[in-house]
């Protein structure tokens, strides 16, 4: 009989740091989206500010900002992506370089958050929204996507070897998907 995965931080971050060695990245959300998500953020872009791509994978949005010079930093928690991250963008003056939890520089102000909240496991929410609070300026701009409606099961695989249905491109860490309505309530809960 087949089960579901159940996601663990340990399962999360293996699955992350393996992905960063596959071209399955190539298909990467920023990576095909990242031209029309400049389009519409476009607006909120601060000529001197400072930016955050708060879960940037492999940095495709954040390359895409500072090479029209917008300053930009990554939050990634794998550490083989961030790896990638500095190799990619490193030499660039405009990267600001790779923020971890413990961040005690300047704030930012704007933060995107793309394709990222449907991989917090709810026991972990609270804690990156903490995070967001404190990386982000007290009139900075919080801009997040999620998928809408997706229908988890068809984007999903099985593992042959343990017969283990999972999410072939997300872990979804066994939390229910956060639809854009969930961010809308989301919002009265962390703002």
């Amino acid at each position: 009989m087949i089960e579901r995965l159940i996601w663990t931080p340990e399962l999360i971050a293996s699955f992350w740091n393996g992905l960063s060695q596959t071209r399955l990245l190539e298909l990467g959300f920023s990576k095909l989206a990242g031209p029309y998500l400049l389009m519409l953020v476009r607006q909120y872009l601060l000529e001197n500010g400072r930016h955050l791509d708060f879960g940037a994978g492999d940095g495709d949005f954040v390359r895409l900002l500072v090479d029209r010079g917008v300053p930009t930093a990554a939050f990634e928690p794998s550490p083989a992506r961030q790896a990638v991250l500095v190799d990619r963008l490193g030499e660039d003056p405009r990267f600001l370089g790779c923020v971890g939890s413990g961040y005690q520089g300047s704030s930012f102000d704007v933060v995107f958050m793309f394709e990222v909240i449907e991989h917090i496991p709810d026991m972990n929410l609270d804690d990156a929204f903490a995070l967001i609070q404190l990386l982000l300026a007290p009139e900075g701009r919080l801009i997040i996507t999620t998928p809408n409606n997706e229908d988890l099961e068809l984007a999903s695989a099985v593992d042959p070897r343990g017969q283990v249905l999972f999410h072939r491109a997300q872990p979804h860490a066994g939390v229910p998907f956060r639809t854009s309505w969930t961010v809308w309530l989301l919002s009265d809960r962390y703002s």
